[in-house]
């Protein structure tokens, strides 16, 4: 992609000026400056570059490569990157509907392999798969075949209305495949015990399962949302409710949950039982476990960026500096993904913890 080659030479070019301007600064302030603009100037185009990687660039065997508007039949092979999700109440999934079944499975599928025919060629890309009905036969990082309707995600078709297909590509993800009842897919292997994203993706399923077995069942929807980010059992009403009245937030896992989780565990762990600096360290882990296995949204990595630059702060004993712990936790979260920069939540996520950390500094 020629775009790509011209960020990647922007970058080369401005790291040549700025190792030749870092030499001959001759202590003057003002030419420092001029280094130090040239430098941030390179990493900005660095990050453009991955930036255009992450959204433009797909391999051309992607599976959504074979998506069209309508849909169309193809058998495939792959491996799941999370646990499947069952959820209770009817729901329009995209890329083809609603449907009448009362009971609605979701996964994201690794695909490798897809039949053309009577021949199997390699593929790539991730794949959204909606299952009509309810499938627990397998886990995160087992190996599956299965029989499916094929379909890109759909645009935005008023103004206004949300673009499954921009949501989709900013995970990498071109294409819907619905399948029509469990028995259509079939588990070739199971899991290696060696996959720590998969091995988290169980233990997050492992955890939803024991709330939905331990708690009353108009407890569960709640509890599941305001723990692990599960908002699949939340009955309909609820869910409408909770966004008419715009205080949806409180059901998605947010720098809140996670504040909350180390203040209250570091109090804990300080009565009397730990040393400062042992419990910060405890704190640090346990958080940053915590945002892995509710799957690490941005709000949440933020939080926990946070709580770690606090315990390395209060290891070496160092008072951090707010708007530069927040500043790192965007760095973070966009190099992990850096479409997030584009997203309305992570923008309004990162100008509201802003706001605070300016307010806490005067």
């Amino acid at each position: 992609a020629p775009a790509f080659g011209l960020w990647i030479a922007t970058a080369a070019a401005l790291l040549v000026a700025w190792w030749f301007a870092r030499g001959r600064t001759g202590g003057d302030p003002r030419r420092d400056v001029v280094a130090s603009s040239v430098l941030l100037a390179a990493c900005a185009t660095v990050a453009g570059a991955w930036h255009h990687a992450q959204w433009r660039l797909f391999r051309t065997d992607d599976v959504g490569h074979y998506a069209d508007v309508e849909p169309r039949s193809i058998v495939v092979e792959g491996l799941l990157v999370d646990a499947p999700r069952i959820a209770r109440a009817p729901q329009s999934w995209t890329g083809g509907g609603a449907s009448t079944s009362e009971l609605k499975t979701r996964f994201a599928l690794r695909v490798d392999r897809l039949r053309d025919g009577t021949v199997w060629r390699t593929a790539s890309g991730r794949a959204d798969v909606q299952v009509d009905g309810e499938f627990d036969g397998a886990s995160a990082g087992d190996r599956v075949r299965m029989f499916a309707r094929l379909v890109g995600s759909p645009p935005a078709l008023n103004p206004g209305e949300f673009d499954f297909a921009e949501h989709y590509r900013a995970e990498r993800t071109l294409c819907v495949l619905r399948v029509a009842r469990a028995a259509s897919i079939e588990v070739l292997a199971r899991h290696a015990w060696w996959d720590p994203p998969a091995a988290l993706a169980r233990w997050r399923a492992a955890a939803h399962r024991t709330l939905l077995e331990r708690l009353p069942r108009e407890q569960v929807g709640f509890a599941s949302a305001l723990l692990l980010g599960f908002r699949d059992q939340m009955d309909r009403r609820d869910n409408l409710a909770f966004f008419r009245t715009g205080t949806v937030h409180i059901l998605s896992i947010s720098g809140l949950h996670i504040a909350m989780l180390a203040l209250f565990l570091n109090g804990a762990l300080r009565i009397g039982w730990l040393r400062r600096t042992t419990a910060a360290l405890v704190t640090g882990g346990v958080t940053v476990a915590y945002a892995c296995v509710i799957d690490a949204e941005p709000p949440a990595v933020r939080a926990a960026v946070v709580v770690v630059a606090v315990v390395a702060a209060t290891t070496v004993a160092r008072r951090p500096l707010n708007l530069n712990v927040l500043a790192a936790s965007a760095l973070v979260v966009l190099a992990n993904n850096p479409n997030e920069m584009f997203r309305a939540g992570p923008q309004l996520s990162f100008l509201a913890a802003a706001v605070l950390a300016w307010a806490a500094g005067r």
